[in-house]
């Protein structure tokens, strides 16, 4: 399925872990929206998907645990994992 490039998130902020502790990161995320190809009368459209995403926390921190959360410098909070030690984040 095509997906295009629709959000760059980079700052600083924090990283929580489900006990409360915390941790001043870098973070760099890429945000992606599927797109959904549907036929028309005139040929083929698209609809918007699923956003997908992609990035890092650096430094790396609360490896592998479930209901870590990112707090990004504009206040939004993202349930992230990270999922290994250079800081490679998925969505939690």
């Amino acid at each position: 399925m095509p997906r295009r490039h629709i959000r760059n998130m980079k700052g600083n902020g924090i990283v929580t872990s489900p006990d409360g502790e915390t941790q001043r990161v870098a973070y760099h995320i890429d945000v992606f929206q599927e797109e959904i190809r549907i036929p028309t009368h005139s040929g083929t459209g698209a609809i918007p998907g699923q956003e997908r995403w992609q990035g890092t926390v650096r430094p790396a921190c609360f490896l592998g645990i479930n209901g870590v959360v990112l707090t990004l410098d504009n206040d939004e909070k993202i349930p992230i994992l990270v999922v290994d030690q250079f800081g490679k984040i998925a969505h939690g």
